[in-house]
């Protein structure tokens, strides 16, 4: 099951989830976006995004990214970034 809105801060108020830091405008319909961190790791590299100031993905390449925020959720939850 995905987690609404409401149900999402609903966890967040009783402390089941956490984000940290939390921008309510982040909250979407289904999810919350996360910020890119500082970091960023392309095929080995360690790439300092803060510093060049944005990060270019090739097609189909992978690519480790820091976020900003950390999350925690309990056991019957699961966290995807897409």
């Amino acid at each position: 099951m995905i987690l609404s809105d409401n149900e999402i801060m609903r966890r967040i108020e009783i402390g089941d989830i956490i984000i940290e830091p939390f921008n309510r405008d982040c909250l979407t319909g289904n999810g919350y976006d996360l910020s890119m961190g500082k970091k960023a790791e392309v095929d080995g590299r360690e790439i300092d995004v803060e510093k060049e100031g944005f990060l270019k993905i090739a097609s189909k390449e992978t690519v480790l990214v820091s976020t900003y925020e950390t999350i925690k959720v309990p056991n019957d939850c699961i966290a995807e970034m897409r």
